[in-house]
């Protein structure tokens, strides 16, 4: 497994492309983190990297593969809520990917900063670079996984992003003692305490990026729906609750 990380060269490694983005590389290391969570760390630590160089170099383009996925996967086949089918409007859901993309991009930023902070409390000491690097070499799993957003979004579909989120988690565990320096004993409570802080961004990014989500059409406007089938829906209901006012 270690041959994965022997292939990159630190001096070509994706990070260092500065504006200049070679696909070639970023592919290379995707992969290479892929096939090998645990030992690809040393090598990624020695790399001098600086913050633009991560992005330009690798976050950028991993980071809009989801939304791009998504916005891709919602045109050609919609998107299915609650057993209704519906396609969203191709505006709206442009616009959405955009934002999801720009505010994933300042998620991570603001992830780095919470780790370079959770550190030390854990006994460990690392850099903003250091802890920008974990975060986003630990995020492949999940960037590359995003491409199964381009189809319809069965039960299958949803367990493999679940299976890929969670190597993501033990690629990005792998990865933090040899990029915070927090002892391998305490591990776990670090990792728990990053899952927290960073389920508290995805919160708040989710609350600001939810104006730009396109909103799906009432029932009886939704493919395949008709306003006969709802009402008789209804109805049943009506019939399954006790009336009003009646008490056990």
């Amino acid at each position: 497994m270690q041959n994965a990380a022997q292939n990159i060269p630190s001096s070509d490694g994706p990070q260092n492309l500065g504006s200049k983005i070679d696909f070639a590389a970023i592919m290379a290391r995707a992969k290479a983190v892929l096939t090998d969570p645990k030992g690809i760390w040393a090598q990624i630590k020695s790399e001098a990297t600086t913050i633009k160089e991560l992005y330009l170099g690798y976050v950028m383009v991993l980071a809009a593969i989801p939304p791009l996925s998504e916005f891709i996967g919602g045109a050609l086949f919609g998107r299915s809520i609650l057993g209704f089918s519906w396609r969203p409007p191709l505006m709206g859901s442009l616009t959405f990917a955009i934002s999801t993309y720009i505010f994933s991009l300042i998620g991570l930023y603001i992830g780095a900063q919470v780790i370079s902070r959770l550190a030390p409390m854990f006994g460990g000491n690392t850099t903003l670079i250091d802890s920008l690097k974990l975060l986003a070499y630990g995020s492949t799993a999940s960037y590359v996984g995003g491409i199964v957003s381009l189809l319809p979004m069965t039960g299958i579909a949803s367990i493999v992003l679940l299976c890929l989120a969670l190597y993501g988690l033990y690629t990005l565990y792998q990865g933090i003692t040899p990029m915070t320096g927090v002892p391998e004993a305490r591990r776990i409570p670090f990792t728990a305490a990053l899952i927290v802080s960073m389920i508290i961004i995805m919160v708040v990014v989710g609350i600001i990026s939810a104006p730009f989500r396109p909103t799906p059409p009432m029932p009886s406007q939704i493919e395949g729906v008709h306003s006969e089938e709802i009402q008789k829906g209804l109805e049943m209901l009506q019939k399954m609750l006790p009336p009003t006012g009646q008490t056990n």
